[in-house]
């Protein structure tokens, strides 16, 4: 099979990047496993340590990142961050060795599936690269921006609390930092450890799961279900790697992770000796969420007062609770009717319905058994869907000439997170479904044994069914703004273009929030990666730039622009309008996928 083959040559080519970030992984892992043991002891099984650790792997990473780049004390070596990490975990490990050993309870088998899932998961996530020129899409070029800047920063021995982060647009530092601090970056292997970190993220992504369902619902299958419907179930969130949201796909690693101390917290308010230090953890995993992506702070208000909501429909009478169950269906339905009328939002169903069908049907019949045994959990997952969607509508004051328009979530977040609430509605369901066949079994005897195993193999045999048949590993063609003839051309550009020539490159409008207020252009081909991999400086105009006429000439030589760029994606300038007037416009470079153009006419004008 061709996947298989390309996952075991990515490996093979990229072997050592991947083993330094599992390496620093595997540190912070081991960081975060001591000290959730020393919080929680004995209390959790070692499948839930396994998972709630992935979760905060990525903390001491950042935090990690963050002291070396504003002290930069370690600017003579290249393994700074596995040295930190490595005396962290020692100072940790080192106390506790000599103290007397409490037994974990065992659950050896639930921990190697997990394991296995997860490695497993690695692998098919680095059959992405295989087709992969660059990272995708306009995003990873400003990442990639901002990682170069670190590390410039960092071979100068400077810290970033002196420079600051002014030169970029991009406010989410935490994923700029850990892909810098990683030592295949400070390699300056930066393209390539951004790639085989965002596929090495998508495996953790659906992990940490486990945890919030086994521990709310004692079943090793309902977490495996879990993991498999937030992995290979729906095509989000893995799909956002398309668009370059690194930063968004990291936080969702952290967000977990918030949601897993919460949650001990919410279910341990007796323990007073252990909550202060779960507070501590919940507060680095907050700061650490902001670090990371910005918006996170949202989903973070959105699952508190979503589980604040649900405690109160707890405890309130039964005609109030159907009520509010009346109000919250009849609203998502609104929403669903509403977004469905707007062509920029309608298509975050996309992966649920449209595509996801198949999957999402038989998680809102689990749903119904979701709320006959865990209401709370089950509820706050339907409230939070009900506040993603709502967040697509409400506007936010951060409105400017850089920006525009903007909602507290965009269109693109809050379709990649959906999968979370499905997820666990449809964990819960899973193991609301086991107890109920449980229930039976018990009343009538053995005799429906086989009724409940053949459920859980269908179950759980029906996502993987349905990841061999629809599944696509590889990258979506819509978003790779690079070919290989870009890569000639960016090497003909640095060999022949003189190092203060200015190009033009093609812009798209951004639209990605419910109005028609301007939200600000990106590039829309390969010409976005001139700034970094070129060294060249460019000028952007909308890709409709009409130049068949002279007021366009005119600006081109107002502006000082020496040369045009046209890639090859659709977005592209139309190549057509610039062989009207050869006079104006002299072909120099050509490819079939990628031209570029001296502006000649500026000294006859």
């Amino acid at each position: 099979m061709n996947i298989l083959l390309d996952g075991w040559l990515v490996f093979f080519y990229n072997w050592n990047i991947a083993v330094w970030i599992l390496l620093v992984i595997t540190l912070g892992y081991v960081i975060t496993l001591s000290i959730l043991k020393i919080i929680f002891g004995d209390t959790l099984t070692t499948a839930e340590y396994f998972s709630f650790s992935l979760a905060g792997c990525l903390l001491p990473v950042l935090f990690g990142a963050l002291f070396i780049f504003s002290l930069n004390i370690f600017q003579r070596t290249d393994l700074s961050i596995l040295i930190l990490l490595a005396l962290i975990s020692l100072a940790i490990l080192l106390p506790r060795h000599r103290e007397k050993k409490t037994p974990v309870p065992s659950s050896r088998s639930t921990l190697a599936v997990l394991i296995l899932i997860f490695f497993v998961s690695i692998f098919f996530r680095l059959v992405f690269i295989s087709k992969a020129i660059t990272p995708l899409y306009f995003d990873s070029a400003e990442h990639y921006k901002v990682i170069r800047y670190l590390l410039g920063i960092y071979r100068a021995s400077q810290s970033i609390l002196q420079e600051g982060l002014s030169t970029s647009r991009y406010y989410h530092l935490g994923f700029h930092l850990i892909t810098a601090v990683m030592p295949s970056s400070i390699q300056w292997y930066v393209m390539d450890t951004m790639m085989m970190l965002g596929q090495i993220i998508l495996a953790i992504i659906p992990m940490p799961i486990f945890f919030i369902i086994r521990h709310g619902t004692s079943s090793d299958k309902a977490g495996y279900f879990a993991v498999l419907l937030a992995s290979v179930g729906w095509y989000m969130p893995a799909y956002a790697v398309n668009w370059g949201k690194y930063p968004a796909l990291t936080s969702l690693i952290v967000l977990q992770f918030i949601l897993s101390v919460a949650y001990t917290i919410s279910q341990s308010k007796n323990i007073l000796s252990k909550q202060w230090k779960m507070y501590i953890l919940l507060g680095f995993g907050i700061l650490a969420a902001g670090l990371v992506h910005t918006r996170s702070v949202i989903i973070i208000v959105i699952a508190f007062v979503s589980w604040k909501i649900a405690t109160w429909w707890i405890n309130s009478s039964k005609p109030i609770q159907c009520v509010l169950l009346c109000l919250i269906f009849s609203g998502i339905l609104a929403e669903y009717i509403l977004i469905q009328s707007i062509d920029v939002l309608k298509v975050v169903f996309d992966p649920y319905i449209q595509n996801g069908y198949v999957i999402t049907i038989p998680i809102i019949v689990l749903s119904i058994f979701a709320f006959r045994k865990f209401p709370h959990l089950a509820l706050s997952s339907i409230l939070a869907i009900l506040f993603l969607l709502a967040s697509l509508f409400i506007p936010i004051d951060l409105l400017s000439s850089d920006y525009g328009y903007q909602t507290i979530l965009d269109r693109p977040f809050v379709e990649m997170i959906l999968y979370f609430p499905l997820a666990l509605l449809g964990g819960l369901g899973f193991a609301g479904l086991e107890q109920y066949l449980f229930s039976i079994i018990k009343k009538w005897g053995n005799s429906h044994k086989a009724a409940r195993l053949l459920t859980s193999t269908f179950l759980l045999g029906s996502i993987l069914l349905y990841m061999v048949i629809n599944y696509n590993f590889y990258p979506s063609d819509c978003c790779q703004i690079v070919s290989n003839d870009d890569l000639v051309a960016f090497d003909w550009i640095k060999r022949n273009l003189p190092l203060d020539s200015q190009i033009l490159i093609s812009t798209a409008e951004l639209n990605v929030f419910a109005s028609n207020i301007p939200e600000g252009f990106t590039g829309s081909d390969a010409g976005i990666w001139i700034p970094t991999l070129v060294a060249r400086a460019t000028f952007g105009k909308p890709n409709t730039l009409d130049f068949s006429q002279e007021s366009t000439l005119n600006m081109l030589c107002k502006q000082e622009v020496n040369y045009i760029y046209i890639g090859g994606t659709q977005q592209s300038f139309n190549e057509s309008q610039l062989k009207t007037h050869p006079d104006w416009y002299q072909n120099i470079f050509f490819l079939p996928k990628t031209q570029v153009y001296r502006i000649t006419g500026c000294a006859t004008n």
